[in-house]
């Protein structure tokens, strides 16, 4: 009879460990998607227009889009393989921040980035893959809070620096979200707009886990939302 029960009990142990790797596998998977959906439409569509503008002369241009896009293509299947590509080195947010915007502009997406330009640079410590992965969740994000797919749509993302920390806002104009809906945002596969759900949370861990840093959402129902990401400086 003891046999039998320890039995059942090693039998459901391997059940719940198998669906709780499946279950690390479909978010591996979901999260993998989410990331490169934005480079990818990004490629599709430069190397379209980079076939209509060979007469025009707009090929410095486009050449840089893909460049950017297949640099971040390539950094997140090095990470897929396991490569050791996650070190905490020293990046200038602005200019990742920049990066960025480069793979939404050819979707009729102008993410307004303030200040345009700066003498300073805006440093920190960490895995700049991972900040951009962050970023573009939460531009997309942005995004998808307006009811309506509107070309330029109103986005900004200001960053500020003083003498500790860095603090990059990604503001958007679009429905807001009520209190518990701010709440819930944060639990993942939980979306009031019909995606995946993983966007908020995935970049709260990166901020917290990877950067040591903080995260804050502040919205308000009709009137829109800011997202912040606060990182320590690098001295």
């Amino acid at each position: 009879m003891a046999q039998a029960t320890l039995k059942n009990q090693v039998s459901l142990g391997h059940s719940q460990n198998a669906r709780y790797f499946n279950f690390l596998d479909l978010t591996s998977a979901r999260v993998l998607s989410h990331a490169l959906d934005t480079p990818l439409s990004t490629l599709n569509l430069t190397v379209n227009l980079l076939g209509e503008s060979l007469e025009k002369k707009l090929n410095k241009r486009y050449l840089h889009q893909l460049k950017v896009a297949l640099e971040q293509l390539k950094g997140l299947l090095d990470l897929v393989n396991g490569k050791n590509i996650l070190q905490n080195k020293e990046f200038d947010v602005l200019r990742a921040t920049q990066e960025v915007a480069i793979l939404f502009r050819e979707r009729g997406l102008y993410i307004t980035i303030t200040p345009a330009k700066s003498q300073n640079r805006y440093r920190v410590t960490g895995p700049k893959l991972l900040f951009q992965e962050a970023l573009s969740c939460l531009i997309s994000n942005a995004i998808q809070a307006y009811s309506q797919k509107l070309i330029g749509v109103p986005i900004v993302v200001a960053c500020k620096q003083n003498q500790t920390v860095i603090r990059i806002d990604i503001i958007d104009l679009g429905k807001g979200m009520t209190k518990i809906q701010q709440i819930a945002a944060f639990i993942p596969g939980i979306s009031f707009k019909g995606q995946k759900g993983i966007g908020l949370p995935f970049a709260k861990q990166i901020v917290e886990s990877n950067f040591k840093g903080s995260f804050k959402l502040d919205s308000v129902l009709g009137r829109g939302t800011r997202v912040s990401m606060i990182l320590p400086k690098k001295i």
